[in-house]
């Protein structure tokens, strides 16, 4: 099986208080992450743009979000979205289901503000 991973947002508390460390006041720290959700936001109308009326499927959990294509054409959008860097992709054994495939691909690095 094959997904399609996104790698927004993650380690909220990890990222504030990074941010927070190097910012005088509490809502200058506020100010300066909510500056990153703009990049996410685009990313997000990024991926709509090229799965819209296509077969694509979510799955999604605290810390992860795969999408699945349904047929031909959606797997092409989700690679031209993997082409651009927005997706990773990752092979799983039909045998077992969790295992990845030696020689998946790194998942992308969070998307940076």
């Amino acid at each position: 099986m094959k997904t399609y991973e996104l790698w927004l947002h993650y380690k909220q508390g990890d990222d504030l208080a990074a941010i927070a460390e190097k910012n005088t006041t509490t809502a200058a720290a506020f100010r300066e992450w909510a500056t990153s959700f703009g990049r996410c936001r685009e990313v997000c109308l990024q991926i709509t743009k090229a799965i819209e009326g296509k077969n694509v499927t979510i799955q999604a959990d605290t810390h992860h979000i795969s999408l699945e294509p349904g047929d031909a054409d959606a797997e092409r959008a989700l690679e031209a979205l993997v082409r651009e860097e927005i997706l990773s992709v990752h092979e799983w054994n039909d045998e077992e289901e969790g295992d990845p495939v030696i020689g998946d691909d790194e998942p992308a690095e969070p998307i940076e503000p």
